[in-house]
């Protein structure tokens, strides 16, 4: 049978006596080899749910499978800065079904990903679904991907009339003191019209400082 272990020995015998057994041996049965079996991509999810808080998220996928005796997989992590992973980053040879990512990310970005699976003989699988997901907009108060005014409105709303928090509640600390205040609206609306600086990076050094 394919993909299976067997174990055999062996004795002589005339016609009288019959020898002890030989020490038993084994052997594989692989005539053909198998690619990996189909698995599905985990986490980071869709942007349909929450936005990815960390820029350095760990990626997650089922173990795909291989039925060949003695095979093992190493798998491959693409991210891409498009769907068409054009522009596309490989991680190669992570052993597991995980990878927690070194480099850092960009804030305001959206990222697509998927994985391969290959095994000992090169025969490859890839990951039945692609995921894409989008980081925090440092003063996207309201979630819709951009900073601009209608933030600083959120903000004002959030504060004063009771309405929805930002989702992180971070994403609308714009000046970095901690908290979520008025003191985040006006910051918002200097570096809106005013040319102050980018918000979660009040020394205005390019580096986020929250």
């Amino acid at each position: 049978s394919e993909n299976s272990k067997y174990w055999w020995r062996a004795r002589s015998s005339d016609s009288s006596e019959e020898s002890g057994w030989s020490e038993p041996w084994t052997f594989y049965v692989d005539s053909e080899n198998t690619a990996p079996s189909s698995f599905q991509l985990i986490l980071p999810p869709d942007t349909s749910g929450a936005l990815v808080e960390t820029l350095t998220p760990e990626f997650v996928w089922s173990p795909a499978g291989d039925p060949d005796p003695l095979d093992s997989i190493l798998y491959t992590l693409y991210l891409a800065i498009d769907s068409d992973f054009a522009f596309v980053n490989l991680t190669p040879d992570i052993s597991g079904s995980s990878h927690q990512l070194d480099d850092s990310l960009s804030w305001g970005t959206q990222y697509w990903w998927k994985v391969k699976a290959e095994d000992t003989h090169t025969s490859e699988t890839f990951s039945d679904n692609v995921l894409s997901f989008r980081t925090v907009t440092l003063g996207d108060a309201n979630g819709d991907g951009v900073t601009n005014v209608t933030d600083a409105v959120f903000l004002i709303n959030y504060i004063f009339s009771g309405g929805p928090a930002p989702e992180p509640e971070w994403a609308g600390d714009a000046n970095c003191d901690g908290t979520v205040n008025i003191t985040d609206a006006v910051y918002l609306i200097q570096y809106i019209f005013g040319g102050g600086p980018p918000p979660c990076d009040p020394d205005n050094d390019g580096e986020p400082d929250c």
